[in-house]
Formats: structure tokens, C-alpha cells, sequence
């Protein structure tokens, strides 16, 4: 399909790149508008606490507060997790555990009419398997997701520097066409 998706906010929960330093100027670097982007890593849990004060989000069991940050921030259109796993307490191999973390988020976003980005590592095998199968952990990772996306390096790019061209391929998709 063609067209535009919706402008809104994006609240962008990272643990592992400082958003200064990386995130904010890659995403202004390509067009992006910053000033709509809220970065996070937790739950304020007192009126006073600064930001750095902040713990980090458990969403097995703060997906209610989760979905009141979003509607008191309104607008939001966009939730990313880097990376989605940090924020959920369990066994990341178990599909039990991360089915009863991503049901009830992917049906929160469905609910709100917000996407989300959820980024998951590949595993150490990834050149000896199928890119479904690059996931790491619990089936439940690409099972669940109506669309799994890797970013995988560019096959015909030389260059092995930060520079090097990278591509985005369909890993699986849950749901049919034209839905």
C-alpha cells in the first residue's frame, strides 16, 4: 500500500543507547522531528523525582500505568522498546512468559490505535537458520507480532563500518492481506 501514516508523539523506552548521543541525532539526520519524541526507561514514582530517578518499567505487571502515561501524554502514535526484552521480568525462552507479556501490550496498542517497535536481538546462530529462527528465545517473539521486520547488514556492502547499508526484510506477518 501507499500513503501517510499518522503524525503524532513517540515514547521511546531505551536502555542501551543514550538518546542524546545516538538516537535523537540519527532520527534528526533523517527528517525526523525530535520535539515529538519522549525518551524513557521507567516509572517516576514520587512528584519530585527527576527523570534519572526513574525504575525501569516492568510490563508484566505496569501495562495499566503504561496506558495512563500514554493518554495523559496524548497524541501518542508510537511506543519502541530497545530492547523490548529488558522490560519484561521472565524467561525470555519460555513462550508462556512472553505470550502473557505481548497478548495484553499488543491488545493495549490495538485498543489505543498506537504501533509499536519492539527490538529483539538475533541469536549467535542466526548464519545457520531461517530468519524466523534468528529470533532468539520463546516462539512467542515472532508468533505473536502481526509483523516481524529484520535489519539485517546489506549482503553486497563491502563496507563493515556504521556506515554500511543495511536492509529491511519481512521475517513473518500474522495477519492476511489487505487487513
Amino acid at each position: 500500500g501507499s500513503g501517510t501514516c499518522p503524525q503524532g508523539k513517540v515514547i521511546f523506552f531505551t536502555l542501551e543507547d543514550a538518546p542524546g548521543e545516538a538516537i535523537k541525532p540519527r532520527l534528526e539526520a533523517c527528517g525526523g522531528d525530535s520535539s515529538q519524541v519522549r525518551y524513557a526507561h521507567g516509572m517516576i514514582e514520587k512528584p519530585d523525582d527527576e527523570a534519572d530517578d526513574a525504575r525501569m518499567i516492568r510490563l508484566n505487571s505496569e501495562l495499566d500505568h503504561l496506558r495512563e502515561a500514554i493518554e495523559a501524554e496524548g497524541n501518542v502514535k508510537l511506543l519502541v522498546f530497545d530492547p523490548l526484552e529488558e522490560y519484561i521480568k521472565g524467561d525470555g525462552n519460555s513462550s508462556k512468559d512472553i505470550r502473557a507479556v505481548l497478548t495484553p501490550l499488543s491488545k493495549m496498542a490495538r485498543s489505543l490505535g498506537i504501533a509499536i517497535v519492539a527490538v529483539h536481538h538475533i541469536n549467535k546462530r542466526s548464519k545457520d537458520v531461517s530468519a524466523v529462527q534468528t529470533v532468539g528465545g520463546a516462539g512467542a517473539w515472532t508468533q505473536v507480532p502481526r509483523t516481524v521486520l529484520h535489519v539485517i547488514n546489506d549482503p553486497e556492502d563491502e563496507n563493515v563500518t556504521l556506515t554500511r547499508r543495511r536492509l529491511v526484510v519481512a521475517g513473518s506477518q500474522t495477519i492476511a492481506n489487505g487487513n
